[in-house]
C-alpha cells in the first residue's frame, strides 16, 4: 500500500491497542507522562536513533529526567491480590449446603466451588471452622458432585478434604463416599474395599451401617463427559525442518513480504498441516473463573491457587505445574498487572519469562541466533521512536513486576529500580517479545456445540492467546484457507 493511503494517527491507536486494552488502565497515562518529561527532540533525535534493545532499556536508565519520572512511579509498584478469606469462604459453603438441601445442585456447585477457591490453607485461622475451613469445602463439594453423579470429580474432592485434614467425626464417612464413588466409576473392587472399611469404623452405630446397606444397594452410574482433546497427526509425512509440520508445505523468503509457507504439493479439505504446542499461551482475564489458568479447559469442580483467590485450576496437577513456575512470580501481582489494563500480548509477553529459570532466560538472551522464536517478525525497522518508546515503557514496567515478585536472586532488587546487567538482559527480552507478539500471536478459541454437535451451530469462543513458532510463519488473510 503506498505511503499516501497510510493513517499514521490510526496505525499509532492500533498498535497501542497492543500495549493497553482496557480504557480504564493507567499504564497509557504514566507512559505519556514519562514521554512528556523527555520531551519530542529527545525521543526523535537520541531515543529514536538507538540501534538494539539493550541499549533502549538502558538509556531510560541514564537520562536522569526520564529516570527520574520512572521511578518516581515504579518504586511504589507493590502487590495486589485477591487474597484468601475463611469468613468469606464459610459463607460461601453454608450457602452451598442450603441449596444442596433444596436440590439445586447446579447453583450449590457454583457456590461451593467458590467456598474452595476462597479457603487459607488449613489451620490458618483457627478461628472459623477450627481451622479447617478448605477441608470442609472440599467435603461440601464432593456430596454436591456425588449427586450430580460425577464420580470422579467428587472422588477427588473427598480424596483433598481428607490431604486436608478432616474433622475426626467425619473419618468414617470418608469411606462410604469413597466406595459409592469408586461403585459409580465402575471400580467394584476398590468400592468393596471401601465399603469394608467404613462399616468397619462404623461398628455399633446402627443408623449409619443401615445407610450403608442402602448405598451398598444403590445402583451409582457416572454421566461420563466425553474428552474432545485428543490431537490428530499431521497429514502426510512430518516436515524434516519444522517438526510439528506436515511435509506438504515449504518455507519461502523475500523481501518485503519475509518468511511465509507454501503449499509445496496438493493439500486437501480436511488435512491437518500443523499441530504445535504453544511456544507460551495465557488466558484472557474475562475467562479466569470459567476456565483452567493452565491448560485452558473449561472449569468442573476447580482448585485454586494456594495463596491467592485471582484464578482457578481444573485440577491440582496443572496447580502444582503452575504455582512451581510462572505463577509464583506473578500471583502477587496480577491485579496490579490487570489494572494497568496491559493487554494480553503484554501478559503473554511477561509469560514468555516467568514461565522459565532465570538461568534460562539469560542463555536464550545471549544466544538468540539459536532460538526459533527470535526469528520472527518484529518489524523493528518501520515502528516510530514514540512506539519503541512506549514498549520499552511496558518492558520496564513489567520488569518491575518480576524484580518485586522475587524472580532475580538479588534481594536488593526490591528497593532499586534501576536494572543491573542480568536485569537489562531479561528488559532486553521483554521489549523483543513486546514487538513480536504484535504480529505472530494467535487466538485461542473454544468451540462450543449444542447438544446436538451440529457444525451449524457450533460457535466459537475466544479465551486465550498464543505464541506458535511453525503457526506464526502462516501469512494472514483475511479470507484464510486454513482454520486454526
Amino acid at each position: 500500500m503506498g505511503s499516501q493511503f497510510v493513517d499514521k494517527d490510526y496505525l499509532v491507536r492500533c498498535s497501542q491497542k497492543t500495549l493497553q486494552t482496557n480504557e480504564k488502565g493507567f499504564f497509557l497515562q504514566f507512559a505519556n507522562h514519562v514521554a512528556e518529561v523527555a520531551g519530542k527532540n529527545w525521543i526523535k533525535n537520541v531515543f529514536g536513533k538507538l540501534k538494539t534493545d539493550r541499549e533502549r532499556i538502558r538509556i531510560i536508565f541514564e537520562y536522569k529526567p526520564v529516570k527520574d519520572a520512572i521511578c518516581e512511579t515504579l518504586l511504589h509498584v507493590q502487590e495486589i491480590y485477591r487474597k484468601k478469606s475463611a469468613e468469606v469462604s464459610q459463607k460461601r459453603r453454608l450457602q452451598a449446603e442450603e441449596l444442596l438441601q433444596k436440590k439445586e445442585y447446579a447453583k450449590a456447585l457454583i457456590l461451593g466451588s467458590q467456598s474452595i477457591l476462597r479457603a487459607p490453607p488449613t489451620g490458618e485461622n483457627p478461628k472459623i471452622d477450627d481451622g479447617f475451613t478448605l477441608a470442609l469445602s472440599f467435603w461440601t463439594r464432593s456430596k454436591i458432585l456425588m449427586e450430580l453423579k460425577k464420580y470422579s470429580w467428587a472422588l477427588q474432592d473427598v480424596q483433598a478434604a481428607t490431604k486436608e485434614g478432616l474433622p475426626d467425626n467425619l473419618k468414617a464417612e470418608v469411606f462410604s463416599r469413597m466406595a459409592v464413588c469408586y461403585k459409580g466409576m465402575g471400580e467394584h473392587n476398590r468400592a468393596k474395599i471401601s465399603f469394608a472399611l467404613a462399616e468397619r469404623m462404623l461398628e455399633g452405630n446402627t443408623t449409619e451401617l443401615n445407610k450403608m446397606q442402602e448405598y451398598k444397594a444403590t445402583e451409582y452410574k457416572e454421566e461420563k463427559e466425553i474428552d474432545r482433546r485428543v490431537l490428530p497427526n499431521v497429514s502426510g509425512s512430518p516436515h524434516k525442518e519444522f517438526s510439528s509440520a506436515t511435509e506438504k508445505i515449504s518455507l519461502k523468503e523475500e523481501k518485503g513480504m519475509g518468511r511465509y509457507v507454501v503449499a509445496k504439493e496438493e493439500i486437501n479439505t480436511g488435512d491437518t498441516i500443523v499441530v504445535e504446542p504453544p511456544y507460551a499461551a495465557c488466558l484472557l482475564p474475562d475467562s479466569f473463573s470459567t476456565h483452567c489458568h493452565h491448560c485452558f479447559e473449561r472449569l468442573v469442580a476447580p482448585v485454586g491457587c494456594p495463596d491467592c483467590s485471582n484464578i482457578a485450576f481444573c485440577k491440582a496437577e496443572c496447580r502444582d505445574i503452575a504455582v512451581s513456575t510462572y505463577h509464583k512470580y506473578e500471583c502477587h501481582f496480577l491485579d496490579l498487572l490487570i489494572g494497568s489494563g496491559m493487554s494480553i500480548l503484554c501478559h503473554t509477553a511477561l509469560r514468555m519469562i516467568t514461565q522459565n529459570p532465570l538461568k534460562k532466560c539469560l542463555e536464550a538472551c545471549n544466544n538468540q541466533s539459536e532460538e526459533e522464536i527470535f526469528k520472527l517478525c518484529a518489524n523493528s525497522n518501520l515502528r516510530p521512536p514514540e512506539d519503541f518508546f512506549q514498549r520499552s515503557i511496558m518492558a520496564i514496567f513489567l520488569l518491575r513486576s518480576l524484580q518485586k515478585g522475587g524472580y532475580f536472586e538479588d534481594s536488593e532488587a526490591n528497593e532499586n529500580v534501576v536494572p543491573n546487567e542480568e536485569e537489562l538482559c531479561i528488559g532486553e527480552l521483554l521489549l523483543f517479545y513486546l514487538q513480536m507478539l504484535q504480529f505472530n500471536a494467535h487466538e485461542i478459541y473454544e468451540t462450543r456445540h449444542e447438544t446436538t454437535h451440529r457444525f451449524r451451530t457450533a460457535k466459537n469462543g475466544y479465551i486465550a492467546v498464543g505464541v506458535y513458532p511453525t503457526v506464526a510463519l502462516f501469512n494472514h488473510d483475511c479470507y484464510p484457507a486454513v482454520t486454526r
